[in-house]
């Protein structure tokens, strides 16, 4: 387990620095404990998970889906591409979060709710990992290796007024920081935004952490929602460099100097049976759960 570090004690007035972000979404599993229904095509209260975590998507400059796209039903697809343009400006509100605390794990976020632009959002990029089902780790390889792949695309062929073709590079700077979020979480949006009000708290004071992930009221790390600075995410997938298939979380990062952020308004609760569906759904709708028959 990684040990947790002690935020320091400052109290931040807004507004906070705004984070260049990429957003990777782990769409890959294999649903096992749903009778092998694909996670992102499952509906809870009339949306599917990954719609549901791609509201995060304005927050985010280029947002990866790592996954089958077949696992979208086809009446989801416009939905997805309605999501709002992404801002790579991502306000937060007022106050900002207390760092006072004696543990890492003690952070008491406030709630970020980032402004939505109106353009046509970039389309989504979509990567699978190969072979398939290689688990999470090997989902954030393919991730950023398509946000790589996505960046070295951006080239223009001009022309200039002797006629002669001009070749420009256009590639964007690399994200600064890398949103990692599991396609089962309903609440997904939510926990993005705590996240970033965190990160954004911590660059302020310059607390030299490499990332900010929830952990819930057992203590319990949840890796798979959580924001992390894209150059040492990177060096840890390049550390394990082929022995990312079947790889844990827990072993990526390894090293890492992370701060646990207590998830009390339950963000980060994810679906992995058809009851977390029920109850999800019941939260959702504030209609009561079915109890099962004695």
């Amino acid at each position: 387990m990684i040990p947790p570090v002690t935020a320091p004690r400052a109290r931040l007035m807004s507004p906070l620095p705004a984070l260049t972000i990429d957003l990777i979404v782990l769409a890959g599993g294999r649903g096992s404990r749903l009778g092998g229904v694909l996670k992102p095509a499952v509906e809870v209260a009339g949306r599917t998970l990954l719609s549901r975590v791609l509201d995060a998507r304005p927050v985010a400059r280029h947002t990866v889906v790592v996954g089958p796209p077949a696992a979208v039903p086809a009446a989801d697809t416009p939905r997805l591409a309605a999501h709002p343009a992404p801002s790579t400006s991502v306000p937060a509100p007022a106050p900002a979060p207390d760092l006072a605390s004696p543990t890492a794990t003690a952070l008491s976020p406030a709630a970020a709710t980032p402004a939505a632009g109106t353009a046509t959002p970039p389309a989504l990029i979509w990567a699978l990992e190969d072979p398939p089902f290689g688990g999470p780790v090997a989902g954030i390889a393919a991730g950023l290796a398509a946000l790589e792949a996505h960046g070295a695309a951006h080239v223009e062929v001009q022309c200039d007024a002797h006629g002669a073709t001009k070749v420009e590079a256009n590639v964007d700077e690399p994200a600064t920081w890398l949103l990692v979020l599991a396609c089962d979480l309903p609440w997904g949006a939510d926990a993005a935004r705590l996240l970033i009000t965190a990160a954004s708290a911590l660059e302020e004071i310059g607390e030299q952490t490499d990332g900010v992930h929830l952990t819930d009221y057992t203590g319990h790390a949840q890796w798979l929602a959580g924001i992390y600075r894209a150059p040492a995410l990177r060096a840890a997938v390049d550390r394990l460099g082929d022995r990312v298939n079947g790889a844990s979380m827990r072993n990526l990062l390894s090293g890492l100097k992370l701060i646990g952020l207590m998830d009390e308004s339950e963000t980060g609760v994810d679906v992995d049976t058809w009851q977390d569906v029920e109850s999800s759904t019941a939260r959702l709708t504030g209609a009561p759960e079915a109890r099962p028959e004695e």
